[in-house]
């Protein structure tokens, strides 16, 4: 089975490479390596203090350091007293680590939570657990709670940080569009506050904002986690990241990152620079988990 998983994998970077050629709207990724078997389901990154880190799909009070020239986990860190349903984002600022434990399929949890973890409370290679604060919060908007998958407008699995807010992106089965989400970064129990939607022709799994605060990405796929892209948007004031304040600065652009019908479930980005991000899929019966690099030069 290793060995197919290597020949898909072979296979989507070679066809990446040769569409990137003749789409200018298509991108290439350059894969790292493959994650080991407790990141199988990675479905979250972000590059904080000069480390990158990831979170598996799962309810295990766990996240990983990783390297980021060989994708291979380098420290074990516990997060103690807290209880996960599922772990589907992961973000951080200058002071702290937050996950996301707000996935929703089925649209029927009551008890969606943001996990804050001090970054200065984290060393360096070595297992340690550490004390965490929980951020709570709820959509006004949602008033049914039947867990019909496919009518879902209030899954998530996409999350960024910036001045003293933390912003959502939902991932809408029910009519592929995201909206946009926010909350207080202090711990305590919110209403989630909705600041407009855009139209993304797909479900998105991650977000993350550059190094400047000036440019988005957002990452997502079709059904079937089929033909992955990244939403780039620019120019944009403050936060109003669709331009719903003033439309004509802000820009979005998308770019595929291979439309043929390969099962590769793309679920994490991060900025590491203003220059560089990395990418993350989930294993699938057709591509190994691992971890993906990739240049996007970017205006400062």
């Amino acid at each position: 089975m290793k060995a197919s998983y290597l020949y898909y994998s072979i296979l989507a970077l070679s066809l990446l490479c040769a569409s990137t050629l003749l789409h200018a709207q298509e991108l290439a990724l350059e894969r790292v390596g493959p994650f080991s078997a407790e990141l199988d389901e990675s479905s979250g990154l972000t590059w904080a203090g000069g480390s990158l880190y990831s979170l598996s799909d799962d309810k295990l009070p766990y996240l990983y350091r990783v390297d980021t020239s060989t994708a291979e986990t380098t420290q074990l860190i516990v997060v103690r007293g807290i209880s996960f349903s599922d772990k589907e984002a992961l973000t951080s600022d200058e002071d702290y680590l937050y996950i996301g434990d707000f996935g929703n399929n089925k649209g029927h949890r009551r008890d969606l939570k943001i996990v804050r973890l001090k970054l200065s409370e984290i060393p360096a290679n070595s297992p340690i657990e550490v004390e965490a604060e929980i951020i709570a919060f709820h959509y006004p908007e949602q008033k049914v709670f039947d867990g019909k998958k496919k009518e879902n407008a209030f899954d998530c699995e996409a999350m960024v940080a910036m001045g003293d807010s933390l912003y959502l992106f939902t991932k809408q089965r029910n009519d592929h569009q995201t909206t946009l989400y926010a909350l207080p970064k202090a711990p305590g129990e919110y209403p989630a506050k909705r600041h407009g939607s855009f139209d993304v022709q797909g479900r998105i799994t991650s977000a993350s904002l550059s190094p400047t605060g000036k440019h988005l990405l957002l990452l997502g796929y079709g059904k079937k986690h089929q033909q992955p892209f990244i939403w780039h948007f620019s120019g944009f004031v403050g936060s109003d990241f669709f331009g719903s304040g003033n439309a004509s600065l802000a820009k979005a652009k998308r770019y595929a990152l291979w439309e043929s019908p390969l099962d590769w479930q793309l679920e994490a980005i991060t900025f590491v620079s203003p220059n560089r991000i990395f990418l993350s899929c989930e294993k699938t019966d057709e591509v190994e988990a691992g971890l993906y690099v990739r240049s996007f030069p970017l205006e400062p």
